[in-house]
C-alpha cells in the first residue's frame, strides 16, 4: 500500500494551480487518496503549517515570484527548512536562472522546474511528479 501524500502548491496564478493539479491527477502521480491543497498566497499556506506543523506537507510547491506584495518562493522553502521542515520542495520559476540554481545548491531537498517546458524529463510535471514519488517511498 503507498503512502498518503500531502502536496501544498503555493502560485499566485489559479490557472497554474489547476493545470498543475489536473496534470498531477492525469499522470497518476496524485492518487485518489492523496491531499493537494492551493494556495494563492503563502499567508493561507502558512496559517495551516502553524495550525498544524511544519511538517504536514510531505511536498511543496511555490512559485518563485508570488507577487510583489508577497515574499519570495526560495525565501518560503528556506524559511521552512530553517524550521525544521523535512519534506520535499520544488521551486517554480519562469526562467533558468544561474544565480537562482547556485542559491537552491545551498539548500537540501529542493527541486526546481521551469513553468514553460511541457515535455520531457525536465518538464515541470515529471519533476514534480519526481518529488511526489520521492515523498511516497
Amino acid at each position: 500500500m503507498n503512502k498518503i501524500i500531502k502536496v501544498a502548491m503555493i502560485d499566485d496564478n489559479p490557472t497554474v494551480l489547476a493545470v498543475n493539479f489536473a496534470m498531477l491527477k492525469k499522470t497518476n502521480a496524485l492518487t485518489p487518496d492523496d491531499q493537494f491543497d492551493a494556495y494563492k498566497n503563502p499567508t493561507d499556506f502558512f496559517a495551516v503549517t502553524k495550525e498544524n506543523n511544519v511538517n504536514y506537507y510531505d511536498v511543496i510547491i511555490v512559485d518563485y515570484d508570488l507577487g510583489p506584495d508577497n515574499m519570495k518562493g526560495l525565501e518560503i522553502i528556506s524559511g521552512m527548512i530553517k524550521q525544521g521542515f523535512t519534506g520535499k520542495a520544488v521551486l517554480l520559476t519562469g526562467n533558468d536562472s544561474a544565480g537562482l540554481g547556485m542559491k537552491m545548491m545551498m539548500l537540501p531537498n529542493i527541486d526546481y522546474a521551469i513553468k514553460n517546458i511541457s515535455t520531457g524529463e525536465k518538464s515541470t510535471i515529471a519533476i514534480l511528479a519526481k518529488a511526489i514519488e520521492r515523498a511516497r517511498f
